[in-house]
């Protein structure tokens, strides 16, 4: 017999909704890959696929996995967003951050800067080389 860690009516509900929210097939595309938990390498699928973790255990989705899921699915953050300073953003919370949408650009914060930079994949690369 499996054991049971988590879960409850609550993480139920939650990924309901969230199922709910991004469809009902890319729910099940994204239930059914093979491919691993993104917040914990663990589950989702993993090599057997199928909500299968690598122990054999049915059901197996986290919460964090289906948070990571609903955030792929979302707009992506507009640009104009990136005009409000990093010290406004610490003033959201989590929630109020993850609603913002998906980032789908690399950002640079220059020395001194109190504000993340939208920039092209070239640029945001070459910055991380001189800085590694």
């Amino acid at each position: 017999m499996a054991n049971i860690i988590g879960g409850g009516s609550k993480k139920v509900l939650y990924t309901l909704n969230t199922a709910r929210k991004i469809g009902l097939l890319n729910s099940a595309k994204a239930l059914n890959a093979k491919n691993a938990c993104k917040a914990c390498g663990l589950g989702m699928g993993g090599q057997r696929g199928g909500m299968v973790n690598e122990l054999g255990e049915f059901p197996a989705v986290c919460n964090k996995s289906v948070q990571a899921q609903s955030s792929d699915t979302q707009a992506a953050i507009p640009e104009e967003v990136f005009q409000h300073s990093i010290s406004d953003f610490k003033q959201l919370s989590g929630y109020q951050m993850e609603k913002l949408g998906r980032l789908n650009t690399p950002l640079i914060k220059q020395e001194g800067s109190d504000h993340f930079e939208p920039t092209d994949w070239h640029t945001a690369l070459d910055f991380a080389a001189q800085h590694f």
